[in-house]
Order: C-alpha cells, then sequence, then structure tokens
C-alpha cells in the first residue's frame, strides 16, 4: 500500500466556504501536482441533516458545492482527467455517481449539485457514516489524486428525540439499536473511529499502488522506481520530488521511452 495525493477540504459552513484557488494554480490540495499525466478524483460530500435550514440559510453549501465544480472542470484541459461524484448524508451515506467533469459536463454536474444540496431533511448527522461511504467510494481507485471536500454544518449529533420507537441501527454501535439511553455512548465513539489507528481518516489516506507511477519495484540493494513521465516537464517533476529524498547526490537516474 501507499499514500496517494489525497486531501481533505473540511467546509464548515458556520465560519464560511474557502476559497478553491488551487485548481487555478500548478498544484492541487494535497501538494498533488498538475500535469497531463495526472489522474483526478473530486468527491464532493453535502450534509443533508434538517438542522441546515437553521445553520445554513444563507445556502453558503450550494454556493461552495459549485465553486469546486466549476474550478475543477476548468482543470480539465490541463490534467490527465477528472472525475467527480457528489453524495449526501444524514443519518446515511447517499452515495452518487463517479462522472466526467470538464467544460462540456459543467451543466450535468451542477443540476446533480442542485439536487443533492437541496435536500435538508434528514433526522440525524452521523459521521461515521459519512466517511465509511466516502472511503468505499475511494476504493479500488487507481487516481493520482483523491480529493473530498465535505461540507457539514460542523457537529456529529444523533438526535435523541428523533429516534425510531424501535430505536436506530448503526453498524459500528453492537449487539442492539441506539436509544435514547445510548446516545452519549453511540456520539462518543465517532472520534476514535474517525481518527485511531485503521480508522476512516487512515483508511481514506491508503490505496493500492498504481502501476508506473513512481511504482516501487525493489529496495534491496537499492530502491528502484518505476514512473512513465513522458515528457520533459513530467520528468522533472518527478526528479525534483525525489531528490530530496537521495542521501547520495552520486544518485543515478535513468530514463527511457517505451513504444
Amino acid at each position: 500500500m501507499r499514500r496517494l495525493g489525497w486531501f481533505l477540504v473540511l467546509c464548515l459552513l458556520a465560519v464560511g466556504v474557502p476559497l478553491v484557488a488551487t485548481a487555478q494554480t500548478g498544484e492541487l490540495p494535497g501538494n498533488c501536482v498538475i500535469d497531463e499525466g495526472t489522474d483526478v478524483q473530486v468527491l464532493l460530500l453535502v450534509d443533508q441533516s434538517g438542522s441546515l435550514a437553521r445553520t445554513d440559510p444563507e445556502n453558503r453549501r450550494i454556493a461552495g458545492a459549485e465553486a469546486v465544480v466549476r474550478s475543477y472542470a476548468s482543470l480539465a484541459d490541463r490534467v490527465g482527467q477528472v472525475e467527480i461524484q457528489v453524495a449526501g448524508f444524514g443519518e446515511d451515506y447517499a452515495a452518487g455517481e463517479w462522472s466526467a467533469l470538464d467544460r462540456d459536463t459543467l451543466g450535468s454536474v451542477l443540476e446533480r449539485v442542485a439536487t443533492v444540496t437541496a435536500v435538508n431533511d434528514q433526522d440525524h448527522t452521523d459521521y461515521v457514516y459519512a466517511l465509511d461511504g466516502a472511503a468505499e467510494a475511494f476504493s479500488g481507485s487507481t487516481a493520482d489524486c483523491q480529493i473530498l471536500f465535505w461540507f457539514t454544518d460542523g457537529e456529529h449529533d444523533l438526535d435523541a428525540d428523533l429516534l425510531p420507537a424501535a430505536g436506530l441501527e448503526r453498524f459500528y454501535f453492537p449487539d442492539r439499536p441506539v436509544t435514547p439511553a445510548d446516545v452519549e455512548a453511540a456520539e462518543t465513539m465517532m472520534p476514535g473511529l474517525v481518527c485511531d489507528p485503521g480508522g476512516y481518516a487512515e483508511r481514506l489516506g491508503e490505496a493500492p499502488q498504481v502501476p508506473g507511477r513512481m511504482e516501487l519495484l525493489t529496495e534491496s540493494p537499492c530502491v528502484v522506481l518505476r514512473d512513465y513521465a513522458h515528457t520533459p516537464d513530467a520528468l522533472e517533476r518527478a526528479l525534483s520530488t525525489l531528490r530530496p529524498l537521495t542521501v547520495y547526490r552520486t544518485s543515478r537516474w535513468s530514463s527511457g521511452a517505451c513504444l
């Protein structure tokens, strides 16, 4: 397993939506390089809980999500490809589908954003289900950069007053549904499930080795990496990434072309 260029942008609506200016420069969030060989996946994860009617009456989540989409659509002609998924969450994860994002598909993606962000009727805000869904969405991906934009009003919350009479089934709460008496215990599980070793933060940051992209071939008797940098600019970027990691300045580089 290797860590890809993965980045989470947590957009807390109470403090405003951050600018998405990095897609217009030479670098993406998470230090992913903008290059014609770079494949980018962007997941928009939008809170759909009922509290948004109170915490986001000006629909800043919609403006923020649209800004992300427009920014990465304009990036598409400078990288290999951009794929996007627009998903929602509340008490569950509402998956979308991965689709190409570029200037031609911008309109249809914005329509999907409008549909997902219009929902604000979920009784609960479950971050565990949100991140479990996000991890599943990225699983098996071979993209060089995986970027999660997470729009939420900033509170993991199981509302005791809105629980079903039979309780609420949670896959992470053992043995029984969550009842009002269990809410505090269930909510306090969230930080560990997300942040502990093996939790969702770690799971999201790991992905299979992408063949031919800084691919580790062997570590003995020396480290050998394979990267199909096929333009002078791409080759220079690859070498610039590796130079700070070399111990001896006499390290030998080999480059060639394969047809």
